[in-house]
């Protein structure tokens, strides 16, 4: 018989960083973090969270959201 494999994935409708302001001095660090939902508030904890610096000369951030 033949079979039908269907993966149901909720969208992504919320992210949330934290925290949501911050000052990193020089030579300091502050870890972020991202926390996502679907419609209904749902943690999605399987969704991958891509961090980044629009000028890495001013700062950069590690893949878990460290900015130094």
């Amino acid at each position: 018989a033949d079979t039908v494999s269907l993966t149901i994935v909720h969208p992504a409708t919320s992210l949330t960083v934290t925290p949501t302001l911050s000052t990193v001095w020089i030579g300091a660090t502050q870890q972020f973090a991202a926390t996502v939902r679907d419609s209904v508030n749902a943690l999605l904890t399987d969704r991958a969270v891509v961090w980044s610096s629009s000028n890495a000369s001013v700062a950069t951030v590690s893949a878990t959201g460290l900015v130094t």
